[in-house]
């Protein structure tokens, strides 16, 4: 069975804004929560499908790509559907307590399984790793379960008694207006138990510290920020919840001669003073190795050249950026005396004004002597 089109779940256009995908949501959720309609297999179904559309159209990421490719481009890293109500409450990280302000409890679930904490992770990434894709092993630590109590905090199975307060729920329940609403006991934190005598090796935590490594696949193309989530690599759930999530945010490095626009490109590439006067071919730089590309006659500083699809690859498409080269035109700052003489030559044909055929060919000749003193070497680009 296909899914439905997440803009017609929520009932709203393909340019809605991010207010108003948020109040579609708000209110598709307050009509189907299970919470308001127990039992109800068909309500669980439309609440599921309706989180499930908020968590693509509200990162502006998944958006682009759904807006682009629609259900097949989630199919990779960026997205993936819910099987239960449980895996929506585990893949939002409480998104209900952004939108409802915690009005919603987890009483569908009702045993105190609480979901582990979520974790971010910096990856430095290089201009080449980033245009290029890349593997990377991630090394960090994490609280699991404590193998010792299982996970309990307890000494012993004796240990351990149903909480008073909330009957060994979690959950305690009150009414406002005609409706029902639940919450964790405060009392139990919502495990539904009490603890007589804590495990001795974790303190009554029921978690242990453990030092992980795990392997990650950056796509080509990803940019300054760009995020990649490794389900359940977080810390370990209390009651037997599910592991939180591992959040890699790629942390774009400087270059020391190329700058990035979006997909583009952009390098600054100094020409000498007779290069610029009389044009040629310089190679350049790119993310990709050496291209060669014509430095016109006449060029003046600040204009510019394009090398078409040198730039970084798309997340949402097939296509490429451009490298833009920004030409820098080096005026010597001392002259030799040998040099100041050639220079002077010049400046007696550019007083003469429009030059004869004859003037112009001793320009050219005096260009071609001030290039054999001006070979520099091309220069980094600082920042």
């Amino acid at each position: 069975m296909s899914k439905r089109d997440y803009y017609e779940i929520l009932n709203i256009s393909r340019n809605a804004t991010e207010s108003e995908i948020k109040k579609a949501y708000r209110s598709t959720a307050m009509q189907y929560h299970p919470d308001r309609n127990p039992g109800d297999s068909k309500a669980e179904e439309l609440f599921k499908e309706a989180s499930e559309a908020y968590q693509v159209l509200s990162d502006t990421q998944k958006r682009g790509i759904y807006d682009q490719y629609g259900h097949d481009g989630l199919s990779g890293g960026f997205s993936s559907g819910f099987s239960s109500v449980d895996d929506i409450f585990s893949s939002f990280g409480d998104v209900f307590s952004d939108i409802f302000g915690g009005a919603f409890g987890r009483s569908s679930r009702g045993d105190g399984r609480v979901k582990g904490r979520d974790l971010a992770y910096q990856l430095d990434l290089t201009f080449e790793e980033a245009a290029m894709g890349s593997e990377h092993d991630v090394e960090f630590e994490r609280e699991i379960e404590c193998v010792y109590c299982g996970g309990t905090g307890a000494k012993n199975s004796e240990s351990i008694l149903n909480c008073e307060t909330c009957g060994g729920s979690g959950q305690v329940a009150y009414r406002q207006g005609f409706v029902t609403f639940s919450s964790q006991c405060s009392e139990c934190d919502g495990s539904g138990n009490k603890i007589i005598e804590h495990c001795d090796e974790c303190r009554g935590s029921g978690k242990r510290q453990e030092e992980c490594s795990v392997k990650v696949k950056i796509p080509p193309g990803a940019d300054h920020e760009s995020r990649l989530r490794l389900r359940e690599k977080g810390e370990g759930g209390i009651n037997g919840g599910p592991s939180g999530d591992l959040h890699v945010i790629v942390n774009l490095l400087k270059h020391d001669r190329l700058e990035r626009e979006g997909n583009n490109v952009f390098s600054r590439e100094d020409v000498t003073f007779s290069q610029a006067a009389l044009g040629g071919k310089i190679l350049v730089q790119t993310l990709y190795g050496e291209s060669e590309i014509t430095v016109p006659q006449g060029v003046q500083s600040g204009e510019s050249a394009v090398i078409k699809k040198q730039g970084f690859p798309s997340l949402t498409s097939n296509s490429k950026g451009d490298h833009i080269v920004v030409f820098s035109i080096l005026t010597p700052r001392k002259l030799s005396s040998k040099e100041k003489k050639l220079f002077q030559e010049l400046a007696k044909f550019e007083k003469q004004g429009t030059p004869t055929t004859k003037s112009f060919l001793n320009c050219i000749h005096i260009f071609d002597k001030i290039k054999k003193f001006f070979e520099f070497p091309r220069l980094p680009f600082y920042r």
